[in-house]
């Protein structure tokens, strides 16, 4: 019996040795790719400047508190972003499974049978433990793991692109009101000099051509004035599409009714830009979260293709289980009714037919 014990103990830690030393990655490795181009804008690069661009938020770059306010409602209903939240939360319960798979399962029980004949039971034990030999669970689990971290670069490159979209169709609405702003004067304007126009007819100063002509540019000046109106209206449900939201008053781009507002208060500028500093390395690109997201992926396939490689190769299943069996429950702990079972089992692919393409 102690002969046994120790032949399943050795075989045991055999299986654990050569599991331990699976390759985690037999995937070929890909490079980084050597591009033709220059590593820095100039020769001269500045210590220290790699980290500006990462530290830059957005709030560092929008100053206007109405785009600011806007901003924030689109992070908070952006149905795109919300679906990159979700497929975070997906990809990170993947990751939990197939972490949970790579492991052991371990069962309890306890049965007792009444009859002519009695029997009781007690065992614990641990139902198809696949030790993995090729690295094929090892494959698996980073691939999972790319695949959330990817999934949270996409959120990050989601967020800046909408924080982009929003500010230009926040600052395309305000131009947009301003040109329509400038066409409701130039309407007016014209409007004045037809009436001047009429009177002058009226005491024979015009001619009839005179009259024609300034209505011609009366009724161009109010096409002009329809079409920015429009424009507006346009821009006003595009980024009421972009926030998810309703927009409040204090969100809106404020318009000046009257040229002499606008001479005497100038408006501030939305966003202030960053000064990029001389020789800045182009390595910095590489912090983009969408080329990160890119990479994760790679990654992820790449463990993708290893774990399909280690499939090839045959698998070792363990079922152990030990306990207690006695014929009453009261010697069911007494010396003696221990059992216990170890079967091993191997499985590999004979013949697969192809998929059809």
């Amino acid at each position: 019996m102690k002969a046994t014990w120790v032949s399943a103990a050795c075989a045991c830690a055999c299986a654990l040795t050569l599991s331990a030393c699976a390759s985690l990655d037999g995937a070929p490795r890909t490079g980084e790719a050597t591009l033709p181009v220059p590593a820095e804008v100039t020769a001269t690069a500045v210590p220290g400047s790699m980290a500006l661009p990462a530290e830059l938020r957005w709030r560092d770059v929008i100053v206007d508190p109405a785009l600011k306010t806007t901003v924030e409602l689109a992070l908070r209903n952006n149905r795109d972003l919300r679906v990159a939240a979700l497929n975070i939360e997906a990809t990170r319960t993947q990751y939990d499974i197939q972490v949970a798979d790579s492991g052991p399962t371990l069962n309890a029980g306890a049965s007792a049978t009444a009859g002519t004949a009695r029997a009781a039971t007690a065992s614990l034990g641990v139902a198809a433990w696949e030790l993995d030999l090729w690295g094929r669970l090892a494959s698996l689990k980073g691939a999972a793991l790319a695949t959330f971290l990817a999934s949270e670069q996409t959120r990050d490159s989601v967020q800046a692109s909408l924080v982009v979209s929003v500010a230009q169709a926040w600052l395309t609405l305000d131009a947009d009101q301003q040109k329509r702003r400038v066409a409701a004067q130039t309407l007016q304007s014209r409007e004045r000099s037809l009436e001047l126009i009429e009177r002058q007819r009226s005491l024979g100063a015009a001619t009839a051509l005179e009259m024609a002509a300034g209505q011609a540019v009366v009724e161009t000046a109010r096409r002009d004035w329809a079409t920015l109106d429009a424009q507006v209206a346009q821009d006003r449900n595009a980024l009421r599409l972009l926030v998810g939201a309703d927009l409040p008053p204090e969100a809106m781009p404020q318009e000046r009714q009257n040229a002499a507002d606008a001479d005497a208060a100038p408006a501030p500028a939305a966003a202030q830009l960053l000064d990029v500093p001389a020789g800045l390395s182009s390595t910095v690109l590489l912090q983009r979260p969408d080329l990160q997201a890119a990479e994760l992926a790679l990654q992820a396939g790449r463990a993708n293709v290893a774990a399909a490689r280690a499939a090839r190769f045959p698998t070792l299943t363990l079922t152990a289980a030990a306990g207690r069996a006695s014929v009453d429950v009261g010697s069911l702990f007494a010396a003696g009714n221990g059992l216990w079972l170890l079967t091993p089992f191997v499985a590999s692919h004979a013949f697969a037919e192809p998929a059809d393409l």
